[in-house]
């Protein structure tokens, strides 16, 4: 929400278009699930949505955290 050395409108301007610019094709991927399907994502460079689900079929999530690196 910050910048830092950034007047805090023109800063939200700059995020705001960068958002817009990350959500949009070709950097964005809509999964078309099937039974037996598997989805890993890395959270630390990765924005993620979950998209509206009926519960006619279950679903499991699990979320599994490694040690290593530490994002700079």
């Amino acid at each position: 929400f910050r910048i830092p050395g950034m007047a805090d409108d023109e800063a939200q301007a700059l995020l705001d278009e960068l958002l817009d610019q990350a959500c949009r094709p070709p950097r964005i991927y809509t999964h078309k699930w099937r039974p037996g399907d598997l989805m890993i994502w890395d959270n630390r460079c990765t924005m993620h949505k979950a998209s509206p689900h009926d519960g006619a079929h279950p679903r499991r999530m699990m979320r599994i955290l490694l040690e290593g690196t530490v994002p700079a």
